[in-house]
């Protein structure tokens, strides 16, 4: 009997083991036919959701279906990711990438891919249920503030992005504060939801009650619906829909989506979202561009880009009327026309050219030299001069300060760092110019200047990684061994108090005798420079603040005002500009200035055990601790810190914290400075101790 029942335990043991085989087989088998499933819904919604042709687009029902949005969200937060997501679901590529393996679409210059961030706007096109998605995947780091803040200016929407496990940045609040200055609609997707859920329907149905009750109190119509019906839950998805949308584009709600982009869930129903809630080219205000302009071309350059092949490459928004390829446009700003080149539909780095573009896109030209980011262009000077009679009319203001609305190119950050920056040799000094030109029209944020004392060419940027950047790009791209000079703080001076002051000019310019005599004012202002002067005046005002007495640094908090003003006959511009700039210098020596730092405002995310060392590191560089919070199990501590004190902060914070901390930081404000750390700040500069 036992050998009988080892026998059947032996045979019941082999069964149990085939059975499992089986069972694995068929799971196998069954995980194979769902993936095989899974492919073909993919490659069906891939096949039905290609970019369609739309042809001339003046047809109305079709602009409404364009949606110009862009990718907005503190660094890390997953936009790229997102943006990679839409363009495999719209079937525009076989194939998705990873920020991490740096073959992503949007991320295609070698310094994104190799650094992991989104450091210049991508702008990409493609279709998804019977709409047309032109995406701007912005950057998300406060060095490239300026890069989201030109963008900004043609886009009809937004989707913020928020990390799901980091809650509110710093970047989040700077990016969302950005989009309510433009006015836009925007939808909120709170990304790395990974955790799976229980059974959450009975929730969802009591939510959906709470949403149709939210809606009603700020949308009329469904309101009504809601009264007619005498119920909150008999409202169906189509009137749910409708109202959700009408309360987006007034701005009184933002829809919040969830999901995980990485493990591809959500990003669908976001998309879906897009084309439901975000506004279409018709849906702007009346008293935008499309109303000026309406009936002719007009479009807002936003972005340059230099290709090796094609030139400078400049991006539009089309706000009315039609763009054909070849034609000739105006540049309000520069008073002047250009011809336009090649025209094309922009893919990330690659380009699909077109004949005619219309109303409500994006598009990208070659063959303009003179437009930069910002600026406005238009069929022709009769078009411009009607579309500034139009605006005096609607706000009732007078035609200089019309012309000053239609040219100006947005707001102009100024430079928080600068150093010098050297050719490998005289002989690269021409090709360093052009190629810092070209750069400069790229990135509106980067300025360079020439310094007349020590005869170098100086760099302006928003932080030590922009100026980095801009270093590895002229290494890579254009192939110039440069050199860079110490980091320096771009310090600003102000005034102390009003002082005022005559001026007598008195040259000989070829045969003609140039006198000027004039008396100028100097008042101290809250704001910028606002001047009260024109022309060569206000030129000659420009020269003549750009450097102060302390530092040579520029003024700012101060309002020239003319008194008086004389000239002989046949005096130029030439000799006004230089008299006013002297005027200007001799009131600033009189007077004196007092010097200005930047403060950051930081945010720093540590373990607890770190967080004390991190706030005594703070305080010795004359940080000010504002808050210290809870973020699941981390500390969240905001300071306000002289950026002079953060110098190379970044790498002493993962040597002081191995690694277990992380910071951001955005320009907080201007602040006056003690006169020791005035004298300080001069040492540091100049290498001389004013204090002896």
């Amino acid at each position: 009997m036992v050998g009988t029942r080892d026998h059947w335990a032996s045979r019941k043991i082999s069964t149990i083991k085939i059975l499992k085989k089986q069972k694995m087989a068929l799971l196998t088998v069954r995980k194979l036919l769902l993936w095989k499933e899974r492919c073909r819904r993919l490659y069906h919604i891939s096949q039905s959701c290609q970019v369609r042709s739309y042809g001339n687009l003046q047809n109305s029902d079709v602009i409404d279906k364009i949606r110009n949005f862009g990718i907005l969200a503190h660094i890390d937060a997953g936009k790229t990711t997102t943006t990679e997501r839409m363009l495999f679901y719209s079937g525009t590529i076989k194939q998705m990438g990873e920020v991490h393996h740096g073959n992503t679409v949007t991320d295609f210059m070698d310094q994104e891919r190799n650094r992991g961030i989104t450091i210049t706007s991508a702008a990409v096109t493609f279709g998804w249920n019977g709409h047309r998605f032109n995406l701007i995947d912005t950057p998300g780091h406060i060095d490239f503030t300026m890069e989201v803040e030109q963008t900004l200016q043609v886009l009809d929407g937004a989707v913020v992005i928020l990390d799901g496990s980091a809650g509110v940045e710093a970047q989040t609040c700077t990016v969302w504060s950005q989009a309510d200055k433009h006015e836009l609609p925007r939808i909120a997707f709170v990304n790395k939801m990974d955790r799976a859920d229980e059974d959450l329907l009975e929730m969802a149905v009591e939510e959906k009650i709470r949403l149709v009750e939210l809606l009603a109190d700020v949308d009329e119509i469904l309101a009504e619906e809601v009264i007619q019906r005498e119920s909150l839950s008999n409202v169906g998805p189509a009137e749910l829909k409708a109202a959700i949308r009408r309360a987006t584009l007034s701005r009184l709600c933002v829809p919040v989506l969830c999901g995980s982009s990485y493990h591809n869930v959500g990003v669908q129903p976001l998309m879906d979202a897009v084309g439901l809630y975000l506004p279409s080219p018709l849906d702007r205000p009346k008293d935008s561009l499309v109303e000026l302009f309406k009936g002719s071309f007009c479009a807002r350059a936003f972005k340059i880009r230099h290709d090796e092949h094609k030139g400078a490459v400049t991006f539009m928004r089309i706000f009315s009327g039609n763009l054909q390829k070849g034609q000739k446009v105006f540049n309000v700003r520069q008073q002047k026309a250009e011809q336009t080149g090649q025209m094309m539909v922009a893919y990330a780095d690659e380009f699909q050219e077109v004949q005619e573009m219309s109303s409500g896109n994006i598009v990208s030209v070659t063959g303009l030299k003179d437009t930069f980011a910002g600026d406005l262009v238009t069929g022709n000077l009769s078009s411009a001069n009607s579309a500034k009679e139009k605006l005096m009319k609607l706000k009732g203001i007078d035609a200089s300060e019309a012309e000053h609305i239609l040219a100006t190119s947005g707001s102009s950050l100024d430079p928080v760092f600068f150093c010098s920056i050297e050719p490998p040799s005289q002989s690269a000094q021409k090709a360093l110019e052009k190629a810092l030109a070209e750069l400069q029209r790229e990135d509106n944020s980067l300025k360079v200047s020439f310094n007349q004392e020590t005869g170098q060419m100086v760099l302006g940027g928003m932080g030590e990684l922009h100026i980095e950047i801009i270093k590895e790009r002229i290494m890579s791209e254009y192939k110039i061994d440069v050199d860079l000079g110490p980091m320096q703080i771009a310090y600003k001076e102000i005034i102390q108090d009003a002082v005022k002051d005559s001026h007598q000019f008195s040259q000989k310019i070829g045969s003609s005798q140039n006198n000027v005599n004039l008396t100028i004012s100097l008042e101290p202002q809250d704001q910028y420079i606002k001047y009260q002067l024109e022309n060569a005046l206000r030129k000659g005002a420009a020269s003549g603040l750009m450097s102060g007495p302390l530092l040579n640094c520029s003024i700012v908090g101060v309002k020239p005002v003319l008194h008086a003003f004389s000239s002989s006959f046949g005096t130029t511009d030439t000799a006004i500009i230089a008299a006013t700039t002297q005027c200007i210098q001799k009131l600033l020596k009189v007077g004196g200035t007092r010097l200005l730092e930047p403060v950051m405002q930081m945010e720093l995310i540590a373990d607890p055990d770190i967080v004390s060392a991190i706030i005594s590191d703070l305080t010795r560089r004359r940080g000010n601790i504002v808050t210290i919070a809870e973020r699941g199990k981390q500390k969240v501590v905001v300071a306000h810190t002289p950026l002079a004190e953060l110098l190379g902060y970044s790498t002493e914070l993962r040597t002081m914290t191995s690694g277990r901390a992380s910071f951001s930081m955005e320009f907080l404000e201007l602040k006056q400075m003690s006169q020791i750390e005035t004298n300080t700040a001069i040492k540091r500069v100049t290498g001389f101790d004013p204090s002896f």
